[in-house]
This record gives C-alpha cells, structure tokens and sequence, in this order.
C-alpha cells in the first residue's frame, strides 16, 4: 500500500473516532440533567429562584428610585414572566422552600437516631421522599394556578431549557459516599 493511502485511512479513521466520541460526549452530557418537568428539576429551581429573589429584592432596594421598576422587570424577565407575577411566584417559592426544609429536617433527625441501631427503616425513607415530591408538585400547581397563562409559559420554558442546562445530576453509581 501507498504511504498517502494508509495516512488517509488513518486521518479517516481519527475522524471517525473523534465524531463518534462527540456523540458520545454530548449523548452522556444529556444524561446529566434532569428531565424536563421531573421533580428534581423543580426542587433545584424552587431553591435557586429563592436566593435569585433575595438577590433582586437586594438590587431593587439599592436602585436609584427611578430605576427600581427597571431592576424588577430585569429580573422577572430573566425568568420569562411578568413583572406583576414576581412577588407571587416569590411567595410561593418561599412555601416550597420552608417546606422542603422542614420536611428534610425531620428526615436527618430520623436517620441521626438510627445511627447506632442499623441501617434506618427503608419505608420511612421512602416516606419522607413522597413528602418532599408532593411538595413540589403543590408547589408547581401553584404556580400553574396563580401566575398568569403568559408568565406560567414563560417560567415553564425557562425552568425547562435555562435553567436545567444549569443542573447536574450524577449518573447512577457515581454518586458520593458519604
């Protein structure tokens, strides 16, 4: 065989490999966020979203009177909604969020008085995920009920592009032991 051959098989060859790994790369990159609409999805948003409200109620205070309106409409944009809807779905992210929290509050106290005693009982475990699901799912048909249809489809299609390019979930079996 001729050397220009075999490097044009091999430089073929390199580009197959390397074509193939990108796919494989970006096919394994989706794999790691969440599914769109999935709990999981929603529990990270309910949670970014409080510390994004703190942070523009902060801007807004700091603002010169005249641009307050402008920070507000910044941020509600940002979210895809109305600016009217923000102190809404600021409320009921607040609820989710409190809740969530007292609800994986009580589910650390369970497992720190299992220590010592074997592994702690499965079922209420499972319980106490139901709980923290349910709570989600209040919390978007909350924000389905009280947002506007307009602000609710803007909120939903960041939630499910923006935002979930933002989280990452481990791939089952590489997941931290603690």
């Amino acid at each position: 065989m001729n050397t220009a051959y075999q490097l044009k098989r091999i430089a073929h060859g390199c580009l197959m490999l390397s074509l193939l790994a990108g796919l494989a790369a970006a096919q394994q990159t989706d794999k790691t966020h969440p599914n769109q609409d999935s709990p999981e999805l929603y529990l990270s948003f309910f949670f970014f979203h409080e510390d994004f409200a703190k942070w523009s109620d902060e801007r807004v205070a700091a603002a010169a009177p005249a641009d307050k309106a402008r920070v507000l409409n910044s941020s509600a944009k940002h979210l895809g909604i109305a600016p009217a809807d923000f102190a809404k779905l600021q409320e009921i992210t607040s609820q989710v969020v409190a809740d969530l929290r007292g609800v994986g509050d009580e589910a650390r106290a369970f497992v720190e008085s299992s220590k010592g005693k074997g592994p702690p009982d499965r079922a209420r475990l499972i319980a106490f995920d139901n709980r923290r699901k349910a709570i989600i799912q209040a919390g978007v048909a909350q924000m389905k009920k009280s947002l506007s249809p307009a602000s609710w489809e803007g909120l939903s299609s960041y939630v499910n592009n923006q935002h979930r390019q933002h989280v990452h979930i481990s791939p089952p079996g590489r997941q931290k032991s603690q």
